[in-house]
């Protein structure tokens, strides 16, 4: 009777939104830590000396297509990584993970409790800065190029003594000349902004731009006792540039292009195709897989038969299946009978390219 009410009481709790993981520095609990902007209590889930920050969470994240409602979602998270980081270091997992349950949570903690670890460690007390520069006056800029630069003078010259009908291949070469300009600007101006400010950060990730517009956009990453100084820099930077360049930066954040982490749960069939894939039986140690993995690359390595392109695909499906099954078997033996699958989670480090 007890597991049976256990039982239903999962299925009727809440979901768990996840906001990242942060060290219990010696403590075995934290009180709640703060509330989300519905009045849910933002607290931890446990796993050996670090914890998930979570909250009930009873509805979905909005669709991604509805702009105004992912950006409420997007302020209302970051408020709360806000309050956090007030007094943890915290590193962040992608916005809108929901789990069903706090044994799933424990389950993306032990997974995951080697790489969270070592990134509690090398983030600790460090922050982000997003920074955006953007030419207030595109058009200006363009003109400025237009007239300074002799090559673009000259062929403008030279098609303005032209008739309208013959000079249309001089007119395509002087928008081609203008963006190869443009771009040297930019690239100008992204190295002096950053030659700025990497001396006040110990790393920097290049998020590339969103429209012509834009100079740069990259995310710096410092100590947070440093933010203040930072922006310090970015000030001289906006007077230097005297408005005709708008540089704005947001901070501290979380190091969320530096060490945000993905969760991915795996289903029962993909880890059977998985164990198919490299051949194994029922029963597998992680002497097994090894092996088994060894003697299908051997078979399969596209080096066998170069003429062969169907091995090269053949090849890259055993490697990703020896790395899951490598995952799942977490260093000891496992079974592969679906009644003793317990669900698997794969947690790694987003690509902030």
């Amino acid at each position: 009777m007890d597991t049976l009410m256990t039982k239903a009481q999962g299925l009727n709790a809440p979901a768990k939104y996840l906001y990242g993981v942060i060290g219990l520095n010696g403590r075995r609990a934290i009180a709640p830590l703060t509330s989300d902007d519905k009045g849910n209590k933002v607290y931890t889930i446990a796993y050996k000396d670090i914890a998930c920050v979570v909250s009930d969470s009873t509805s979905s994240c909005p669709d991604p297509s509805d702009k105004e409602a992912l950006i409420r979602h997007l302020i209302a998270h970051q408020s709360v990584m806000e309050k956090v980081m007030a007094e943890h270091t915290i590193v962040p997992i992608r916005v809108g993970v929901r789990l069903g349950m706090a044994r799933e949570v424990e389950s993306v903690l032990e997974s995951g409790y080697g790489e969270f670890s070592k990134r509690l460690k090398r983030f600790d007390g460090k922050v982000e800065a997003d920074v955006t520069a953007s030419w207030s006056d595109l058009n200006l800029v363009i003109k400025k190029i237009a007239e300074e630069d002799p090559e673009i003078r000259e062929m403008k010259n030279k098609v303005s003594s032209l008739q309208a009908k013959d000079n249309l291949a001089e007119r395509i070469k002087i928008g081609s000349m203008i963006k190869d300009a443009l771009d040297r600007e930019r690239e100008r101006i992204r190295a002096e902004v950053k030659s700025a400010l990497n001396g006040l950060a110990s790393a920097a990730v290049d998020h590339g731009g969103a429209d012509e517009k834009v100079v740069m956009s990259c995310a710096f990453l410092m100590e947070k006792e440093g933010v203040d100084a930072f922006f310090s820099v970015l000030d001289e930077l906006n007077g230097r540039y005297q408005g005709a360049l708008n540089i704005k930066c947001v901070s501290p954040l979380p190091p969320y292009s530096f060490s945000a982490m993905d969760i991915r749960k795996v289903g029962y069939e993909e880890v059977i195709l998985a164990k198919e894939t490299i051949g194994l039986g029922a029963e597998a140690s992680t002497d097994d897989i090894r092996e088994a993995y060894t003697r299908a690359t051997l078979k399969y390595h596209p080096d066998t038969d170069r003429g062969n392109p169907a091995l090269g695909h053949r090849f890259e499906e055993i490697t990703k299946a020896y790395r899951l099954l490598k995952k799942y078997c977490q260093g000891r033996a496992c079974s592969f009978k679906e009644e003793a699958f317990e669900g698997f989670f794969i947690v790694e480090p987003i690509d902030p390219h």
